[in-house]
This record gives structure tokens, C-alpha cells and sequence, in this order.
């Protein structure tokens, strides 16, 4: 999962940006803080064999706690940069992977649909359908037809409307 993490990160971030390489980093600095500290996520050692939205959220929530602490974090450890924890590098990166699992989780499920499809496709509606393009399914806008922004990353993501890996 971590090549696949890296792959997307590479994909979404500006060439030579740094980012990819940051977030990275940044989880395997976690790793390295969670096994000299697990503070109850010894599962979360090895990040990239984690796929649960809730779990990574409950991670997140706590890295943010320890990040706040400043110096007085227990997971300030020698031969870790504080840096990582303490600028967000961490917390930006588990927000990172879980939109990636999201993603790949999505991507996943259409690419199963597609290989599963069996049957002849359908002939294109003429612009002069009976149905009013706005009213097709593929042109249906979440809430009613109203528009609605992206979330942002100030907030926990919210587990109960993301599917999981694990129900998988």
C-alpha cells in the first residue's frame, strides 16, 4: 500500500515539490514514535497496513493532541525531528493517506464494476430526450442539486459517511 500511497502522492503533488517525499517521511517518523511510545496504537506501527477510516481518525486525533504539546510531547524523540510532529507534517499526512484510501477504495469498486459488467452498453440518449440532462443520474449534484465545497483538512474526517477497506 505504501508504493500505491506514494504513486498517488506523486500524482496529485507538483513535480519536485517536496511533498510526497515529506508525508512519507512523516509516517515513517510516526511509526518510529509509535513504537517507542504506542500510547494504545501498536496497530498503527506499520500505517500502510491500516485501512480503517475510524482507526486512522482516532490516530490523527492523537498525533494532533501530541502535536500541540509542544516539547512536552512524549513523542518528541531523540533522533526524530521534532519538526515532523510539531509543524503538522504528521497530521497532514495521515489526512493525506486516508483521502488516498477513500480514493483507492473508490477507484477500486468502479474498476470491479467494470470488470464484472456483462451485456452490450447502451445507445447514447439524443439531446432531445424526454429527460432533462440535469435530471440523469450522472448529472445529479450532491444535496438536492445544490453545489457543495470540498471538505477541508481542518476537521476530523467524518468515519460514518466513508466506506472502509475492512468491509471488504
Amino acid at each position: 500500500m505504501r508504493h500505491l500511497f506514494q504513486q498517488h502522492l506523486e500524482s496529485v503533488n507538483l513535480p519536485g515539490s517536496g511533498k510526497a517525499s515529506s508525508y512519507l517521511k512523516a509516517l515513517e517518523h510516526l511509526s518510529r514514535m509509535i513504537e517507542y511510545e504506542p500510547l494504545g496504537f501498536a496497530d498503527c506501527q506499520d500505517i500502510f497496513s491500516v485501512h480503517s477510516l475510524k482507526r486512522l481518525n482516532e490516530l490523527y486525533e492523537v498525533t494532533n493532541e501530541q502535536k500541540h504539546l509542544g516539547r512536552k510531547s512524549i513523542w518528541v524523540v531523540r533522533g526524530i525531528p521534532r519538526s515532523y510532529l510539531q509543524n503538522g507534517y504528521c497530521t497532514a499526512a495521515i489526512r493525506s493517506y486516508q483521502e488516498f484510501l477513500i480514493q483507492h477504495a473508490y477507484e477500486s469498486d468502479l474498476l470491479e464494476r467494470y470488470d464484472s459488467f456483462q451485456g452490450e452498453a447502451e445507445e447514447p440518449r439524443p439531446a432531445s430526450s424526454a429527460k432533462s440532462r440535469s435530471q440523469t443520474p450522472a448529472r445529479k449534484l450532491v444535496g438536492g442539486g445544490r453545489h457543495r465545497d470540498p471538505p477541508h483538512h481542518q476537521g476530523p474526517l467524518q468515519p460514518k459517511c466513508i466506506p472502509s477497506l475492512h468491509s471488504r
